[in-house]
């Protein structure tokens, strides 16, 4: 029996639904209400109906109506919300998930890709690979911050455990409103060489020498580096080392010495030393490229109808249109490509000026007298480009203070050569020749002018330099010849005692006899040829000594100094760098902490992305805090 018909004297018959029936033929209509029999409820639909009157007609018509049939349809092509929630337990499903979510946000940091971008990715990992994968802005973050950011804190605390002797480099920079100051440090790592790491990463408010020399004091007693702490790596600015002869008391680095009750080495960054050389040595010639370049780019910056100007007298003179470059005296490499296009487009340039009616008067000489010009511009880009070749040797990743000794030391003996034999180009003297006829006495003038350019040169080299050759000592430690001289050694070990440094030489003398006899001349030579960096060298041969079980702690120390000194500032310049990739102005959200993770990953985890993947997959603790709900709380 289908319905159920109660008659009463007072109330209406009513239908009723029989629980024996609906379950069979309408399972979707279910009760929904212990009062009222007569109020069904559809569990697709989730709406409530009665069928007091027309009984199974009713729920007929709900079944037919177009609400109905579009939930049924909806319903068969979603999955159930419980298959998209994270399991409690962590099996190797979850561990994968947690890995891939991992990896995608490191991926994320290490190529400068923007958070917002994860929101899209996320839905085509979904859709592609993995219906649970999520992993958008919000969770990408929090694991960049909470998870990746100490793991790699973590890692360089445990190396630096593992050394003895460490320097500090640090600069100061304006990001939009923000003062901020980065902190590096250089060790020698007996696995992997030397490490140029990132440290910290704050806002201060302000550049004076108290503010900075309290936050550097700060940051090493936080970290416990106060008492391996053996130099200060900084630019060359009064404010850090107190002038060229470090006079005075109001600089961070007399106040740094007072601070940690040490007499630490002082290192100027010896790029910015050659950089300035040229820029100091060209105020000794008539044309000054640090005034010509500039006038010249903001001359045709934002004017586009003069640069369509430019562009036509490039096809009257047959010559291919390329963009201006600006020079600044702080962007070191940036003066030999500045005048190679100037000498590239010096016809157009000059056609173009001397057809206008009022230019810059500076200007009007320059191309007014072009021959003598060119003659000036061609020596500095001849200059120039000797001296940007040996920045980029000082600059390099991971150089120490010896490297750096060595190579100031080949690009002075270069310029007092130049000096002596008052060297000029081949193409200049063609070119002197050929004004030779209408201006007889430039070949002279000239002359005394780039000799006084070369002397200038090498008097601002002589005198900023000096401060390295206290480290030629450890020119023993680059291995360059087969034998280890022992009394070069020695020296290197009255000099370390000097410096309250204990030094068993005893056992050092073994030691040392010890890596002579596996650097022979076959190892040397095979080295050269592979072009193996110095600290690479000892690097394979303490591993020899690990293998061998050979006592190696006293030439470690001695290996672990001289490697801890930088000879240059180059890589706070490269944390600016990135910075001002990563904070770009479709980036302007970034929190300084999210930017210090951000920082922190790019310069101190250099994994590729597949080796990281590697790496973290068995590393369960990691991937449980992805897993888990810890990495939405702040550390």
């Amino acid at each position: 029996m289908l319905f159920n018909f109660s008659m009463s004297n007072k109330t209406k018959r009513r239908t009723t639904i029989l629980n024996d029936w609906h379950k069979n033929k309408h399972p979707h209509i279910v009760s929904a209400s212990c009062e009222n029999e007569s109020l069904v409820k559809c569990k697709i639909c989730n709406v409530q109906f009665s069928i007091a009157n027309k009984g199974n007609a009713s729920i007929e018509q709900h079944n037919v109506s177009n609400a109905h049939k579009k939930n049924l349809e909806v319903l068969a092509t979603s999955d159930k919300v419980t298959n998209f929630f994270r399991k409690n337990v962590f099996i190797e499903t979850e561990k994968n998930l947690a890995l891939a979510e991992l990896v995608f946000s490191y991926h994320t940091v290490l190529h400068n890709h923007s958070f917002r971008s994860m929101d899209c990715t996320s839905k085509l990992m979904k859709l592609i690979h993995n219906a649970k994968f999520s992993c958008a802005r919000t969770k990408t973050m929090a694991i960049v911050k909470n998870i990746l950011y100490p793991y790699a804190l973590a890692e360089l605390k445990n190396e630096l455990d593992g050394t003895e002797h460490l320097c500090f480099l640090s600069d100061a920079s304006n990001h939009k409103a923000f003062k901020l100051y980065p902190t590096l440090v250089q060790y020698f790592n007996i696995e992997k060489g030397i490490q140029c790491k990132i440290l910290d990463l704050s806002e201060i408010p302000g550049e004076t020498s108290d503010i900075i020399a309290n936050h550097l004091k700060e940051i090493l007693i936080k970290n416990n580096l106060t008492k391996k702490v053996i130099g200060m790596s900084a630019d060359n600015s009064n404010t850090n080392f107190g002038g060229l002869k470090r006079r005075g008391l109001n600089n961070i680095y007399t106040k740094m010495k007072s601070h940690l009750n040490s007499n630490i080495f002082g290192i100027g960054c010896n790029a910015h030393i050659i950089s300035n050389a040229i820029s100091t040595a060209t105020e000794e010639l008539s044309v000054s490229p640090e005034i010509i370049i500039p006038q010249i780019y903001l001359y045709f910056r934002n004017y586009t109808v003069r640069t369509e100007t430019l562009k036509e007298f490039c096809d009257m003179n047959e010559t291919e249109f390329r963009n201006l470059l600006g020079y600044s005296k702080t962007r070191w490499l940036a003066l030999t490509p500045s005048i190679e296009r100037i000498l590239y487009l010096l016809e157009p340039l000059r056609s173009y000026f001397l057809s206008q009616e009022k230019i810059p008067k500076i200007l009007q000489q320059f191309f007014e007298r072009v021959e003598k010009s060119k003659i000036y511009f061609t020596f500095i880009h001849n200059q120039a480009s000797i001296f940007s070749d040996y920045i980029l040797k000082i600059e390099k990743t991971n150089i120490s203070v010896m490297e750096v000794y060595k190579i100031i030391l080949e690009f002075k003996q270069i310029m007092k050569r130049r000096l002596d034999t008052s060297y000029i180009p081949l193409i200049l003297r063609s070119l002197i020749s050929d004004l030779e006829e209408s201006s007889p006495g430039f070949r002279v003038n000239f002359m005394k002018e780039i000799n006084a350019f070369y002397n200038c040169c090498n008097k601002y080299l002589e005198e900023w330099t000096t401060p390295l050759e206290e480290f030629k000592i450890f020119g023993w430690t680059l291995l360059e010849n087969s034998i280890i001289n022992w009394e070069d050694v020695v020296a290197t070990v009255d000099f370390l005692t000097a410096k309250g440094i204990e030094i068993n030489d005893g056992k050092l003398l073994h030691e040392v006899d010890c890596a002579n006899k596996y650097c022979n001349d076959t190892k040397i030579s095979k080295w050269r040829e592979e072009g193996l960096s110095s600290d690479m060298k000892w690097v394979e041969i303490f591993k020899h000594f690990n293998n061998n079980l050979i006592p190696h702690n006293n030439l470690l120390s001695v290996i672990q100094f001289a490697f801890a000194l930088p000879g240059t500032n180059a890589a706070v310049e490269r944390v600016f760098s990135i910075i001002t990739d990563i904070w770009s102005s479709e980036k302007t959200q970034i929190s300084i902490q999210c930017l210090t993770a951000q920082v922190y990953l790019k310069i101190n985890l250099k994994e590729k992305c597949a080796d990281f993947y590697n790496c973290m997959k068995n590393n369960n603790e990691i991937l449980k805090r992805v897993h888990g709900v810890e990495k939405y709380i702040d550390v």
